[in-house]
């Protein structure tokens, strides 16, 4: 079952040593997409059918917008905060401890394990409402 966020909520704490890249999207997103680095730096949305692209770079959570003033939707082409390590915040409902997957669908992201396409961490349940992302590539495998 897909997370549950509140994209307004999605954050990212920088002060506390989360890292954040600053890419450009390839497509249209949205604040608390589950995304990754394609080949041509740009950020797509990240789902268990990506490939082998889905891990080769990076995958992380979108946790900001172009202007950074409550917008979530994000333009193709636009620039967007990606973070690739630390806490975000604006998700309910994680069992504290368990696994952050990357999802079937597009931008997802689940604490059920994947049975089939690429099996990707994204990091794990800090509190219910917060993601450590540590992406942990010695889960990444496909079937």
């Amino acid at each position: 079952m897909a997370l549950t966020r509140t994209s307004l909520d999605v954050s990212a704490d920088v002060s506390r040593g989360a890292i954040i890249e600053n890419k450009t999207t390839a497509a249209a997103l949205e604040v608390g997409d589950a995304c990754y680095i394609t080949t041509s730096d740009t950020v797509e949305q990240a789902d268990q059918d990506a490939g082998t692209e889905l891990v080769a770079n990076g995958v992380g959570i979108i946790v900001a917008a172009p202007n950074q003033y409550g917008e979530i939707a994000i333009a193709s082409g636009d620039q967007c905060s990606l973070c690739i390590f630390g806490k975000v915040f604006g998700f309910t409902g994680m069992t504290v401890g368990g696994r952050i997957w990357i999802g079937a669908t597009a931008g997802e992201l689940t604490q059920t394990k994947p049975s089939d396409g690429w099996r990707v961490s994204i990091g794990y349940a800090l509190a219910a409402d917060v993601i450590f992302v540590n992406p942990d590539a010695d889960t990444a495998s496909s079937n």
